[in-house]
């Protein structure tokens, strides 16, 4: 295992990087041609010469989403699923090497009714109003 590969074990480790691979496999057809080139694109950030993931958000957000109690004795970091944890980690954690501003301005996520849209969102409302990005 090199440097390189040991530095970014925690991305490796998170649920989104998990999601995005699954998403990108083959035998995948669960989800559409745009999510598995978003998923791509996700996955190159990691090698990427203009794109990176940062480390310091990631942990900062694992952090906070296992200190919010969603349900009894379960965190909101237990209760999110891969598609919102791929979304929260796309919208605060991707930046650019060049200037280290996030890559994406603006997020929107369309979500139908009964998928998990409350879960998200309180999760995105606690940390925009809690953590400093």
């Amino acid at each position: 295992m090199t440097f390189s590969s040991q530095s970014n074990q925690i991305i490796y480790n998170s649920p989104a990087y998990q999601y995005a691979i699954n998403c990108v496999r083959e035998d995948n057809t669960n989800v559409n041609k745009y999510i598995k080139k978003q998923c791509q694109l996700f996955i190159e950030c990691i090698d990427s010469e203009e794109y990176y993931i940062d480390k310091k958000s990631l942990k900062a957000i694992e952090g906070f989403l296992k200190l919010i109690n969603i349900m009894p004795e379960k965190s909101a970091y237990d209760n999110l699923v891969g598609f919102q944890w791929f979304f929260i980690i796309n919208v605060f954690c991707v930046k650019r090497k060049s200037n280290n501003k996030k890559r994406y301005e603006l997020s929107i996520l369309l979500i139908a009714r009964k998928n998990g849209r409350k879960n998200t969102f309180n999760s995105l409302n606690f940390i925009i109003k809690n953590v400093a990005f």
